[in-house]
Protein backbone atom coordinates (compact mmCIF):
# COMPACT_ATOMS: atom_id res chain seq x y z
CA UNK A 1 0.00 0.00 0.00
CA UNK A 2 1.43 3.67 -0.97
CA UNK A 3 0.25 6.74 -0.15
CA UNK A 4 0.12 9.21 -2.28
CA UNK A 5 1.39 12.05 0.18
CA UNK A 6 -0.06 14.86 -2.47
CA UNK A 7 -1.14 17.22 0.80
CA UNK A 8 2.60 17.83 1.08
CA UNK A 9 2.58 19.52 -2.26
CA UNK A 10 -1.18 21.76 -1.88
CA UNK A 11 0.21 22.57 1.31
CA UNK A 12 3.50 23.91 0.20
CA UNK A 13 1.77 25.47 -2.66
CA UNK A 14 -1.00 27.14 -0.85
CA UNK A 15 1.59 28.21 1.79
CA UNK A 16 3.55 29.85 -1.37
CA UNK A 17 0.51 31.67 -2.40
CA UNK A 18 -0.12 33.19 0.76
CA UNK A 19 3.50 34.39 1.05
CA UNK A 20 3.18 36.31 -2.57
CA UNK A 21 -0.05 37.44 -1.19
CA UNK A 22 2.00 39.17 1.78
CA UNK A 23 4.74 41.15 -0.36
CA UNK A 24 2.69 41.90 -3.52
CA UNK A 25 0.45 45.28 -3.55
CA UNK A 26 -3.26 43.86 -2.58
CA UNK A 27 -4.52 47.50 -4.99
CA UNK A 28 -4.00 50.83 -6.10
CA UNK A 29 -6.31 53.42 -4.59
CA UNK A 30 -6.97 56.31 -6.88
CA UNK A 31 -8.55 59.55 -5.36
CA UNK A 32 -9.28 63.03 -6.93
CA UNK A 33 -6.53 65.84 -5.90
CA UNK A 34 -6.57 69.60 -7.36
CA UNK A 35 -3.10 69.93 -5.75
CA UNK A 36 -1.35 67.37 -7.92
CA UNK A 37 -0.69 67.84 -11.67
CA UNK A 38 -2.30 64.66 -13.02
CA UNK A 39 -5.83 66.19 -10.74
CA UNK A 40 -5.51 62.56 -8.73
CA UNK A 41 -3.15 60.93 -6.43
CA UNK A 42 -2.54 57.19 -6.36
CA UNK A 43 -2.16 55.00 -3.13
CA UNK A 44 -0.54 51.02 -3.42
CA UNK A 45 -1.86 49.48 -0.65
CA UNK A 46 0.06 46.13 1.04
CA UNK A 47 -1.21 43.71 3.45
CA UNK A 48 1.56 45.46 5.70
CA UNK A 49 -0.10 48.52 6.13
CA UNK A 50 -2.77 46.99 8.03
CA UNK A 51 -0.96 45.12 10.61
CA UNK A 52 -3.14 42.99 12.52
CA UNK A 53 -4.22 41.97 8.68
CA UNK A 54 -0.78 41.70 8.12
CA UNK A 55 0.13 39.44 10.76
CA UNK A 56 -3.19 37.41 10.42
CA UNK A 57 -1.90 36.66 6.94
CA UNK A 58 1.44 36.02 7.54
CA UNK A 59 0.58 33.50 10.58
CA UNK A 60 -1.40 31.54 8.01
CA UNK A 61 1.10 30.93 5.51
CA UNK A 62 3.38 29.88 8.79
CA UNK A 63 0.58 27.34 9.43
CA UNK A 64 0.27 25.95 5.78
CA UNK A 65 3.66 25.84 5.85
CA UNK A 66 4.04 23.81 9.16
CA UNK A 67 0.98 21.62 8.38
CA UNK A 68 3.33 20.19 5.43
CA UNK A 69 5.69 18.53 8.36
CA UNK A 70 3.07 16.80 10.28
CA UNK A 71 2.57 14.03 7.79
CA UNK A 72 2.87 11.27 10.20
CA UNK A 73 -0.30 12.39 12.40
CA UNK A 74 -3.43 12.97 9.78
CA UNK A 75 -5.95 13.94 11.92
CA UNK A 76 -3.81 16.96 13.29
CA UNK A 77 -2.96 17.69 10.08
CA UNK A 78 -6.40 17.60 8.86
CA UNK A 79 -7.55 20.00 11.33
CA UNK A 80 -4.57 22.15 10.73
CA UNK A 81 -5.59 22.58 7.55
CA UNK A 82 -9.13 23.01 8.00
CA UNK A 83 -8.07 26.16 10.16
CA UNK A 84 -5.66 27.00 7.69
CA UNK A 85 -8.87 27.35 5.27
CA UNK A 86 -10.88 29.20 7.53
CA UNK A 87 -8.20 31.81 8.25
CA UNK A 88 -7.77 31.99 4.28
CA UNK A 89 -11.51 33.06 3.99
CA UNK A 90 -11.12 35.48 7.49
CA UNK A 91 -8.45 37.24 5.20
CA UNK A 92 -10.44 37.38 1.95
CA UNK A 93 -13.30 38.57 4.17
CA UNK A 94 -11.29 41.02 5.57
CA UNK A 95 -9.92 41.99 2.34
CA UNK A 96 -12.80 43.57 1.09
CA UNK A 97 -14.11 44.88 4.54
CA UNK A 98 -10.88 46.61 4.54
CA UNK A 99 -10.99 47.84 0.97
CA UNK A 100 -14.83 49.17 1.55
CA UNK A 101 -14.11 51.02 5.10
CA UNK A 102 -11.15 52.77 4.36
CA UNK A 103 -11.07 53.34 0.34
CA UNK A 104 -14.59 52.97 -0.59
CA UNK A 105 -14.79 57.00 -1.90
CA UNK A 106 -11.74 56.30 -4.23
CA UNK A 107 -11.78 54.59 -7.54
CA UNK A 108 -9.26 51.41 -7.69
CA UNK A 109 -7.60 48.93 -9.23
CA UNK A 110 -7.15 45.15 -8.39
CA UNK A 111 -3.46 43.83 -8.04
CA UNK A 112 -3.06 40.41 -9.49
CA UNK A 113 -2.10 39.45 -5.65
CA UNK A 114 -5.83 39.36 -5.23
CA UNK A 115 -5.72 36.42 -6.76
CA UNK A 116 -2.98 34.25 -4.60
CA UNK A 117 -5.57 34.42 -2.02
CA UNK A 118 -8.12 32.78 -4.26
CA UNK A 119 -5.18 30.07 -5.10
CA UNK A 120 -4.10 29.26 -1.61
CA UNK A 121 -7.71 28.33 -0.85
CA UNK A 122 -8.16 26.27 -3.37
CA UNK A 123 -4.70 24.55 -2.83
CA UNK A 124 -5.51 24.48 1.36
CA UNK A 125 -8.93 22.52 0.12
CA UNK A 126 -6.98 20.40 -2.14
CA UNK A 127 -4.61 19.51 0.63
CA UNK A 128 -7.95 18.91 2.77
CA UNK A 129 -9.52 16.99 0.52
CA UNK A 130 -6.24 14.46 0.12
CA UNK A 131 -5.73 13.76 3.81
CA UNK A 132 -9.27 12.86 4.20
CA UNK A 133 -8.58 10.18 1.43
CA UNK A 134 -4.99 9.20 2.94
CA UNK A 135 -7.23 8.70 6.38
CA UNK A 136 -9.95 6.82 4.49
CA UNK A 137 -7.21 4.10 3.10
CA UNK A 138 -5.45 3.91 5.83
CA UNK A 139 -8.60 2.70 8.01
CA UNK A 140 -9.28 0.46 5.04
CA UNK A 141 -5.75 -0.72 5.08
CA UNK A 142 -6.29 -1.11 9.00
CA UNK A 143 -9.82 -2.93 8.08
CA UNK A 144 -8.26 -6.13 5.89
CA UNK A 145 -5.53 -7.00 8.29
Amino acid sequence: MVIQRWQSAWLFLAAVFMIFYLIMPMFVSIAPDIMSLQGYTETIVYPIDATVYFIVCALTALLLFVDIFLYKNLSLQKSLALIAIFLILAVNITCWILYVNFYGTDTFDWQPSIFMQYGAFIFAILAWYRIRKDQQLLASADRLR
